[in-house]
């Protein structure tokens, strides 16, 4: 079961004056007799409902949108909370500790600076 709650709920803007939208869908996978995980239920929404059905692979085009919801989700979870929350917000706190801390002749300060580089950039 992979369940996206954190996304639950969090506000979304608007691209052109057109809405976007985060899903914070539910999957249940199973595992085929070859080993690999499949999906076999989805439902886009954390509450269950009538506006909120579980889709399944015989569901056609719904299923498929449903797992784009899926994969959507997987990736902002990938994306945004372990690549730059537990990645690059974390190795800002280094940077900015390292800077203020080591001196610029520092031999320390030489072998991380190029691990450093952009970082902050990219995470303005």
């Amino acid at each position: 079961m992979s369940d996206y709650a954190v996304f639950d709920g969090l506000p979304t803007g608007t691209t052109a004056g057109l809405q976007k939208y985060l899903w914070a869908p539910l999957a249940l996978f199973a595992r085929v007799p070859d080993g690999r995980l499949r999906p076999v239920a989805i439902q886009v929404g954390q509450r269950p409902g009538p506006d909120n059905p579980l889709w399944t692979p015989g569901d056609g085009i719904a299923w498929r949108m449903a797992k784009t919801a899926v994969q959507t989700a997987e990736m902002n979870m990938n994306g945004v909370i372990a690549h730059f929350g537990l990645c690059h917000l974390v190795a800002e706190a280094f940077i900015c500790v390292s800077h203020r801390t080591l001196s610029p002749a520092h031999p320390l300060l030489h072998l991380l600076r190029p691990h450093f580089e952009y970082t902050l950039a990219v995470n303005e």
